[in-house]
C-alpha cells in the first residue's frame, strides 16, 4: 500500500542539512499517522475512508450465507424480497435478519435477547401501562401484542371523560351515557308562544272557525317534524384499549 510519505533508508537525513530536520521530521510523522490509521481501520477492497474519517463499510450481496469461521460472526448483505438486508451469522450457522425494509428488525432481535432482559423491559413496561391504564393506538393491533404484556379490551364507539364527582353524570369510574341523536321532549323546547288572529278565526263562515265553549280560544297551525337531532361532537376516529389484567 502506498502512503502519503515513505521511510527513505537508502538517502538518509543530511544532517549537516539543518533546514532539511524539520521537514523529515513532519514526513517522519505523516508517515507514522498513515500506518497508524491502515492499522485501526484495516482496509480492505471495497473500503474506504470519508472526509470526516468515518470508515466506509461496504456489505456486498451474497447469494447465500457465507463459510463459517470458529469464534467468529460474520456481517454480511443478503437480498430478502429484492432488497439487501443486513444479516450475521455466528460459528454455529445461527443466521439472524438485523434489518428488515430499512429499519431495525425487531422482530428477530428480540430472539437474541436473554430471557433476564426480556422479563426486566416487561417489568419496566407494567409500571408504564398498570391495569386500568387507556391507550389511544393508530393501529389496530392488540397492545398485548405490541407492549407483550397484560390483557386488553377495546373501548368501541364511545369518547372519553374524566370523574367528576361533584356531578350526577361523570361521578362513577366506568359510568357509560349519552346517545349519538337525541329527540326533544317537550320539556326541553324552548319557551315559546304563537300569534293567532282572533279575527280571522271568527270571522263568520270561516273554514278555519275552531271555538271551544263560550272562551273563544283558538289553536295554531303546527309544522316540524320531530325527528332526532344530530348529538355528536366533532371527532376522530382510533383504536382505544384498556388494560384489564
Amino acid at each position: 500500500m502506498a502512503y502519503t510519505k515513505d521511510f527513505v533508508e537508502t538517502t538518509p537525513v543530511d544532517h549537516t542539512k539543518f533546514n532539511q530536520i524539520a521537514t523529515q521530521a513532519r514526513n517522519v510523522r505523516t508517515d507514522i499517522a498513515d500506518r497508524l490509521k491502515n492499522l485501526f481501520y484495516g482496509f480492505i477492497s471495497g473500503e474506504t475512508q470519508t472526509t470526516e474519517g468515518v470508515k466506509n463499510l461496504p456489505f456486498y450481496v451474497q447469494g447465500s450465507d457465507p463459510a463459517l469461521t470458529a469464534d467468529k460472526i460474520k456481517l454480511y448483505g443478503k437480498d430478502i424480497s429484492a432488497k439487501v438486508e443486513l444479516h450475521a451469522v455466528d460459528e454455529d450457522g445461527d443466521v439472524i435478519q438485523i434489518t428488515d425494509g430499512g429499519k431495525i428488525n425487531a422482530a428477530a432481535l428480540g430472539g437474541v435477547y436473554a430471557a433476564a432482559n426480556l422479563a426486566a423491559v416487561a417489568n419496566i413496561l407494567n409500571y408504564v401501562y398498570p391495569v386500568g391504564s387507556v391507550v389511544t393506538l393508530g393501529v389496530g393491533t392488540n397492545p398485548a401484542t405490541l407492549f407483550g404484556i397484560g390483557t386488553w379490551t377495546a373501548i368501541a364507539g364511545k369518547v372519553i371523560v374524566g370523574i367528576d364527582s361533584g356531578q350526577t353524570e361523570f361521578d362513577t369510574l366506568d359510568e357509560t351515557g349519552g346517545a349519538k341523536t337525541h329527540t326533544l321532549s317537550t320539556a326541553e323546547m324552548p319557551a315559546h308562544t304563537h300569534i293567532c288572529s282572533q279575527a280571522a278565526n271568527f270571522a263568520a263562515g270561516g273554514a278555519d272557525k275552531n271555538v271551544a265553549g263560550s272562551g273563544g280560544s283558538t289553536e295554531s297551525g303546527s309544522t316540524g317534524g320531530g325527528g332526532a337531532h344530530n348529538n355528536l361532537q366533532p371527532y376522530i376516529v382510533k383504536y382505544v384499549w384498556q388494560r384489564t389484567a
